[in-house]
């Protein structure tokens, strides 16, 4: 019998577990270089920018992109990851960089608006992507831009065992749920990165999209 996919409070308990050693995985750091580098190539980041990057981990990427913005809130459903992000910044003081414990798939958005929504290699774990992008629309600006790293759709073999909602994603069928619920919006996707795991070579993209002010119709 195949196992089920984590519930939200089963994967953020895995993950507080790993917290303290997520930042020691050399691949995964080779990963958000290559996320954090096409991201600033691929999005012209504002000075007057905030940044929301949902599902941080331990905010690798969000430091990576503090430096070019105002200021990013790194939030997460995970409180060992935020407790990570606030060790890491008491050891690199003045970066502009806020912790926010947040689970949308329980709690509503808050009343915040960000001119960036990042979400790296977070996606694949979310049940429900029309809830979270319709809570994550409210919090981006009418021309916001949206950035999200995943994988390619894969054999469900990148995860081993362990079951997640999504084995990856085809980004026009990604980019179509998120339109669906931020409104219409101009998008673009490139392979970024091949993650080596398991002998196979998982091709991760980059969906880069703007919002075209338009908000979706009412059902």
């Amino acid at each position: 019998m195949k196992s089920q996919p984590e519930n939200t409070a089963a994967s953020a308990s895995r993950f507080d577990a790993e917290a303290a050693m997520w930042d020691e995985n050399p691949r995964r750091r080779e990963l958000t270089d290559a996320i954090a580098q096409a991201i600033q190539q691929d999005v012209e980041l504002g000075a007057s920018w905030r940044v929301l990057e949902y599902g941080c981990g331990t905010a690798s990427l969000g430091f990576r992109l503090a430096p070019h913005v105002a200021e990013v809130v790194a939030a997460d459903a995970s409180t060992g990851m935020i407790e990570q992000v606030h060790r890491k910044l008491a050891q690199s003081p003045g970066v502009r960089l806020t912790p926010l414990l947040l689970d949308l798939s329980r709690q509503e958005a808050p009343a915040e608006r960000f001119d960036l929504i990042v979400a790296a290699m977070i996606m694949h774990h979310v049940t429900d992507l029309d809830q979270l992008w319709t809570k994550l629309a409210t919090m981006l600006v009418s021309t916001g831009v949206i950035a999200v790293a995943d994988l390619c759709a894969e054999d469900g073999s990148f995860h081993g065992p362990a079951r997640v909602p999504h084995n990856g994603f085809e980004p026009e069928a990604l980019s179509e749920t998120i339109q669906r619920c931020v409104g219409k919006a101009s998008w673009q996707c490139r392979v970024i990165h091949k993650y080596a795991k398991n002998g196979v070579q998982y091709e991760v993209f980059l969906l880069t999209m703007k919002r075209a002010g338009e908000t979706p119709a009412s059902s």
